[in-house]
C-alpha cells in the first residue's frame, strides 16, 4: 500500500482535532439538546439508565444525557475531542478512549447511540461490521441501539461539490464527491503566513436495505426509521436515515 493510502485508510486517527470543531461548528448544543430530548421521549429510558455515547467527540449529546438522570457514559479515539469534552461541566469521569472496534466494556447498555454519522469509518465492510458487532455486544438484552447515519439519496441530490468559508482566522475550503459507496471530503485550512493545514475524511454511506440486513444478522429488530430528529418517516428527501433497532430479550 503506497504512502498515501495508507494514510487515508487511517483518515480518522488525524480528522478530528480541533479543525473539526470548526468544520462542524453548525452542530452545536442547542443543537444537541433537542436531538437528546426527542430520542429520551421516544425512548423511554428509565433514570439512572446505562447509556453510551459512542463516538462522543466533544461531548455535546454526552453533557444532555447525564443532566437527564442516565448513567451516561463517552467514548471515543480523538484524544483532542476527548480533552475538549472534558472541559465541559460534569463529564471529566464519564469519558473513555477506544476503538469501536474493539469497546473495553464489560458491562452491557440499555442503550448505545451512534450518532451523526459515525459509522462506516473504516476501509473495509468488515472493519465496519466489527464496529457494529461490538454495539451489538455490549447492549443489554431489550436494549436500544440508535444509528444516525447518512441518507444517500438525500446526499446524492444536495452534495455541494466546493465551498469557502472566511473566519477571522482564516479561510477554510471543504471539497466533496461521491465515489463509489463512500463520500470524501477534502479540507484545507489557509491562514495567512502559515502553511495550509490539509485533512481528508471517507465514510461508507450504507443504504437503508444494506444497514437493514446488517442490524438483522446481528440479531436487532428495526422498530422505526426516521429521516430526522423530529420522528419524520424516512424518505428519499430527508437529511438523516436513523435506525432506532432492539436487541430482544433473553426470554425470546
Amino acid at each position: 500500500m503506497k504512502e498515501d493510502d495508507a494514510q487515508r485508510e487511517g483518515w480518522y486517527r488525524r480528522a478530528f482535532g480541533e479543525l473539526y470543531l470548526l468544520v462542524y461548528s453548525h452542530r452545536n448544543e442547542d443543537l444537541a439538546q433537542r436531538e437528546i430530548d426527542f430520542l429520551l421521549q421516544k425512548l423511554n429510558l428509565p433514570t439512572g439508565s446505562w447509556v453510551l455515547d459512542l463516538c462522543c467527540g466533544s461531548g455535546r449529546h454526552l453533557r444532555f444525557l447525564r443532566k437527564a438522570g442516565l448513567c451516561a457514559v463517552g467514548l471515543d479515539l480523538s484524544s483532542a475531542l476527548l480533552s475538549e469534552a472534558a472541559s465541559k461541566r460534569g463529564l471529566r469521569g464519564a469519558l473513555v478512549r477506544g476503538d469501536m472496534r474493539h469497546l473495553p466494556f464489560e458491562r452491557t447498555f440499555k442503550c448505545v447511540l451512534n450518532l451523526f454519522s459515525s459509522f462506516g469509518y473504516f476501509a473495509s465492510d468488515r472493519e465496519n461490521e466489527r464496529a457494529l458487532r461490538e454495539m451489538v455486544r455490549v447492549l443489554e438484552p431489550g436494549g436500544w441501539l440508535v444509528v444516525d447515519h447518512i441518507n444517500r439519496p438525500y446526499l446524492e441530490r444536495t452534495l455541494v461539490p466546493r465551498s469557502e468559508e472566511e473566519f477571522p482566522e482564516g479561510r477554510l475550503v471543504q471539497e466533496r464527491r461521491i465515489s463509489g459507496k463512500r463520500v470524501e471530503k477534502e479540507i484545507t485550512w489557509i491562514r495567512k503566513g502559515e502553511e495550509p493545514l490539509h485533512v481528508h475524511e471517507s465514510v461508507r454511506v450504507y443504504t437503508r436495505t444494506e444497514l437493514e440486513e446488517l442490524l438483522q444478522r446481528f440479531g436487532l429488530e428495526v422498530k422505526w426509521w426516521w429521516g430526522g430528529f423530529e420522528a419524520q418517516p424516512l424518505a428519499a428527501h430527508s437529511p438523516r436515515m436513523i435506525a432506532v433497532a432492539r436487541k430482544p430479550c433473553a426470554s425470546q
